[in-house]
């Protein structure tokens, strides 16, 4: 069976994926800070993350820019290089838009737009494009030597590349092309439709409103063609096993040995390589502890019985836990990892609970 530990010692991204409430922002912050104790330059990369997470982490969830969690040096008594960006998928557009709009009197104008402030994150693919956008510029400056990146919530593996897709399509939609500037004198056809548009918006919404949302796509525009050159990049990025993997994060329910030959067969067609399954929340250990008939005997019996059924159901889901996780190893065979974490009473409230979970997920990491 192939080893975590080696992946995180080669790739340069790992993509974190599968549906919400598992634990997968959790485990993709847990492999970053797992590689990083290996001295690897490493920067997990999340969306929408958790208040709770960026508390364990230490570092904001308003940053503009990856930090360094503060209690790392606290923690190992030396530099870990870790970076850690809970992304903002607004924050990201807005510096896209510096990066493309070179006008600063357009982009302000941009910014200050009414319909940016409400469509720039509402837009299908919006968040998926952020997220790409972020991975791409950091992988071309060569800052990390690896980028563990926690998708949006899906059970698509391959919706984080279908964001930026949408977008095109959005772009290159009729509606959307009526309200750019025609492309030369002769396209008459679509200049008459523009001006009957026109003429009908503005006397639906008024001439200002028409003029505002006019502005809105004409200065996006250029912002949404930067999403081509930069996701086939990507994708080319994403294609290489040699570089870049793709990790499931699921729980241990039914549902997730048929998630996890769906994930396998979606990028298998993608020709994206399917690294393995971290199954949380996964009690498959020692048998608990049940109470002799002497120590029920002197409990209530209202009480002992309660006892009884509690044991006996904590021994019926870990035996179904121990039997899922069978169906997955016989069903990954050598392809791919398999990895489970325990259940964390009480949650993952600090660096030493991600550094928990990190030495569970990769044990044969040298410990320093």
């Amino acid at each position: 069976m192939k080893v975590l530990a080696d992946l995180m010692r080669s790739q340069r991204v790992i993509v974190s994926c599968g549906a919400g409430g598992v634990g997968k922002t959790t485990t993709a912050a847990a492999l970053a800070l797992r590689a990083a104790r290996e001295g690897r330059r490493t920067l997990a990369l999340t969306i929408d993350p958790s208040k709770r997470l960026a508390q364990a982490l230490g570092v904001s969830m308003e940053s503009l820019e990856p930090v360094r969690p503060p209690g790392l040096r606290e923690l190992y008594g030396h530099d870990v290089p870790l970076d850690v960006w809970l992304l903002d998928p607004k924050s990201v557009t807005e510096r896209v838009i510096r990066d493309v709009v070179s006008d600063p009197a357009t982009r302000e104008a941009l910014f200050a737009n009414r319909l940016y402030q409400e469509l720039s994150t509402m837009m299908a693919g919006m968040v998926e494009y952020t997220a790409l956008e972020a991975l791409d510029s950091f992988i071309a400056s060569d800052r990390y030597d690896l980028v563990v990146l926690d998708t949006p919530p899906s059970r698509h593996a391959l919706d984080v590349l279908e964001g930026p897709r949408r977008l095109a399509a959005f772009l290159d939609g009729k509606i959307f092309q009526l309200f750019l500037p025609p492309e030369g004198s002769s396209n008459l056809l679509r200049a008459g439709a523009a001006r009957v548009l026109r003429s009908v918006l503005s006397r639906a919404f008024g001439e200002s409103e028409y003029e505002e949302l006019q502005n809105f796509f004409q200065a996006f525009s250029g912002v949404l063609r930067a999403c081509g050159s930069h996701t086939a990049r990507l994708e080319v990025l994403l294609a290489d096993h040699a570089k870049a993997s793709f990790v499931l994060v699921t729980g241990p329910n039914e549902a997730a040995f048929d998630e996890a030959q769906f994930v396998e067969g979606e990028l298998a067609a993608k020709n994206m390589h399917f690294a393995g399954i971290v199954v949380t929340r996964c009690d498959r250990a020692n048998e608990p502890r049940s109470a002799t008939a002497a120590e029920l005997a002197k409990l209530p019996a209202a009480l002992a019985a309660e006892l009884t059924r509690a044991a006996d159901d904590e021994r019926e889901r870990r035996t179904s836990h121990k039997s899922l996780i069978a169906r997955i190893e016989t069903m990954v065979g050598d392809r791919a990892f398999l990895s489970t974490v325990p259940t964390f009473f009480g949650g993952i409230d600090s660096l030493a609970d991600l550094d928990r979970v990190g030495a569970m997920l990769v044990p044969s990491i040298v410990e320093d």
